[in-house]
C-alpha cells in the first residue's frame, strides 16, 4: 500500500516560514554587527613568539674549549616576559649559564655558557619577548693538534633550503656537513654538489633522513671528493639547520679549521662582506649552479674607497661549477667587501689564509671564511653574539655601504654584573667600508648589537676575530645578518556567506 505524506496544517506552515525569515534577519544583523575593524583588513606583522637556533658541534676536549653565546638584543637591559635557554639536542639537560635566573628573562644582555665534554649539538631557545631578533654563535679554540685555531660558527634556524660555498676534499683536507633537525618530526633532505669541473654526482646524498631532534654528520670527502664545493641543501620533508666545516693539514702540520658560513641564494648581484685585511692568501670562490656560464664583474668596496680591478672585471665561471680567483694584489692589504654583478645568478664566498700555506713550511697555518650575505636596511638590527676578550686578541667589524651613505649604531651588550664598552655611532660613506675596532680589554666577553638608523642606506656587515699566538696567527670570520623580529599576518576579511546553508 502506498503511503501519502500528510500536508502540514496551514498555521504550522506559516509559522515555520516566519521562523526561517526571522532567523535570516537575525543572521544578517549579526554579520553587520561583528564586521572586523578596518585595520584587520590590511596585512600586518606581530612579534616573533618563539625562536630556535641550532649550534651544530660545539666541542670540548683536552685541547679544545668551546662556548655558546646568545643575545636577545636591546640597547638597554630590560626584564621582560619570556625565557632564553640552552638545551642539548639529544637527551636531557641544559648548559649551565652563569646568573641563569637573571639572564633567562632579560633582553639586552649577553648570555654565555661553557660547553662540557660530550655535549653534542645545542639548541638555543627564546620565547616571548626574548624571541625577536635572537642571535647566537658557537666559538671554539683548539690549542694544539690538527684542529689548531679558533672558529666561530653561526647558530642558525632550521629551514627548507641552504647554500654554501667553500671547503673541499683532497689530500690534506676534509669537509664535514652537519644536518640538524630540531623538530619533533623527521626530516629528509637532498644535497646537491658542484665542484671545479661541474656538478658532482653523489647518490648517497639523496633522500638523507634525519630523525626527530637528531643530527646527521656527512663526510663529503668520503661521499664525493672535489677540490672545492658549492653545496645546496633542500628539505623534501621537515626542516634542517645546515653547517659545513673545513679542516686542512699537511701531514701532521695543522693548516687551519673553520666553519663555512651560509651564503645568500644565487642572484645577479651579491655582496661578500668582511674580507680580512693584511697579508696572506684570499681566494674568491664563485658558484654558478645553473645551466649557463656566468661572466662576473667584481667591485671592491674597501676602507680606502671603491675599486674595480681590471683582473676582476670579467671573471668567467663555467655552467654548474665553482671557479676560484686569487685576489692577490687586486685588493692590496685593505679590508674590503666584494660586490659581484653577473649576467646569470651566482653566489660566492672567500677563503682567507694566514701563516703557512700547504707545502710551504713547517709553522702552523690558519684559515677563515666569509660568504655572500644579505643587506641590513633602515631600521634593521643584527647581533654579533660573542666577542672574546683578553691579551693578544683583536676583534673588528667591517661595515660596507655599496650605494648611499649609512649610519649604524654599535652597542656592546654585557653579561650580567659586568661592564660593556661604550656604544658608538658609525658613519659609512657611499661605496666604501669602515673598520670598527671592538675593545678586547673588557673584563669579560660580550655581545654587540648593530642598529641601522632610520633613513640610512643599506649596510653589509661582518666580523673578524684574531689572536696572536707564539706559533702563528689564529683567525675566524662571520658575516652578520638580521634575525626576524616580526612575522607577517594575513589580512582578515568578513565572509557574509559563512554560517549559511
Amino acid at each position: 500500500m502506498t503511503r501519502i505524506p500528510r500536508r502540514p496544517a496551514p498555521a504550522l506552515a506559516l509559522a515555520a516560514v516566519l521562523l526561517v525569515l526571522g532567523a535570516g534577519v537575525g543572521t544578517a544583523r549579526a554579520i553587520r554587527a561583528e564586521a572586523p575593524p578596518a585595520d584587520l583588513s590590511q596585512p600586518r606583522s606581530v612579534p616573533v613568539a618563539a625562536a630556535v637556533l641550532s649550534c651544530p658541534a660545539p666541542a670540548a676536549t683536552g685541547v679544545t674549549s668551546s662556548v655558546v653565546a646568545a643575545a636577545a638584543p636591546a640597547e638597554e637591559p630590560a626584564a621582560v616576559r619570556g625565557q632564553l635557554t640552552m638545551d642539548r639536542l639529544t637527551g636531557r639537560g641544559r648548559l649551565e649559564q652563569p646568573g641563569a635566573g637573571e639572564l633567562s628573562r632579560t633582553r639586552g644582555q649577553a648570555v654565555t655558557a661553557p660547553v662540557p665534554p660530550q655535549t653534542g649539538p645545542v639548541l638555543i631557545r627564546g620565547t616571548g619577548a626574548l624571541a625577536p631578533g635572537l642571535g647566537a654563535v658557537q666559538f671554539s679554540r683548539t690549542a694544539a693538534g690538527l684542529g689548531r685555531g679558533i672558529a666561530v660558527g653561526g647558530c642558525d634556524p632550521a629551514g627548507t633550503e641552504a647554500w654554501l660555498v667553500g671547503a673541499g676534499a683532497e689530500v690534506g683536507r676534509s669537509a664535514t656537513l652537519f644536518l640538524t633537525n630540531p623538530d619533533e618530526a623527521a626530516a629528509m633532505v637532498d644535497v646537491e654538489l658542484w665542484g671545479p669541473d661541474g656538478p658532482v654526482d653523489a647518490p648517497g646524498l639523496r633522500s638523507v633522513a634525519i630523525g626527530p631532534r637528531a643530527q646527521q654528520v656527512v663526510r663529503l670527502d668520503a661521499e664525493a671528493p672535489a677540490g672545492r664545493y658549492g653545496v645546496h641543501v633542500v628539505a623534501r620533508e621537515g626542516r634542517v639547520a645546515t653547517a659545513l666545516r673545513d679542516d686542512q693539514y699537511d701531514g701532521l702540520q695543522p693548516l687551519g679549521t673553520d666553519w663555512v658560513p651560509a651564503a645568500a641564494a644565487p642572484a645577479t648581484r651579491v655582496v661578500v662582506p668582511a674580507v680580512l685585511q693584511g697579508s696572506g692568501q684570499r681566494l674568491l670562490q664563485i658558484l654558478a649552479p645553473g645551466d649557463a656560464g656566468a661572466v662576473v664583474s667584481v667591485r671592491a668596496l674597501g676602507v680606502d674607497g671603491e675599486a674595480a680591478p681590471d683582473a676582476l672585471a670579467a671573471v668567467r665561471v663555467p655552467a654548474g661549477s665553482v671557479a676560484e680567483v686569487e685576489l692577490g694584489e687586486a685588493l692590496g692589504r685593505q679590508a674590503a667587501a666584494l660586490e659581484l654583478t653577473s649576467d646569470v645568478p651566482v653566489t660566492a664566498g672567500v677563503l682567507m689564509r694566514q701563516g703557512t700555506a700547504q707545502g710551504a713550511g713547517t709553522t702552523p697555518g690558519e684559515l677563515a671564511y666569509t660568504a655572500a650575505s644579505t643587506a641590513l636596511a633602515s631600521g634593521d638590527q643584527a647581533t654579533l653574539a660573542y666577542v672574546p676578550t683578553g691579551a693578544g686578541r683583536l676583534a673588528e667589524l667591517l661595515l660596507t655601504a655599496p650605494e648611499g651613505g649609512a649610519t649604524v649604531r654599535v652597542v656592546p651588550l654585557a653579561q650580567p654584573g659586568r661592564q660593556a664598552p661604550s656604544a658608538r655611532t658609525v658613519l659609512v660613506g657611499a661605496a666604501s667600508s669602515v673598520l670598527v675596532p671592538l675593545p678586547t680589554d673588557a673584563e669579560a666577553a660580550y655581545s654587540v648589537l648593530l642598529v641601522v638608523e632610520a633613513g640610512s642606506g643599506e649596510v653589509y656587515a661582518g666580523a673578524t676575530l684574531r689572536e696572536a699566538e707564539p706559533r702563528g696567527p689564529m683567525l675566524t670570520a662571520l658575516p652578520l645578518r638580521s634575525a626576524p623580529v616580526a612575522v607577517p599576518v594575513p589580512a582578515v576579511h568578513a565572509d557574509p556567506a559563512l554560517g549559511r546553508d
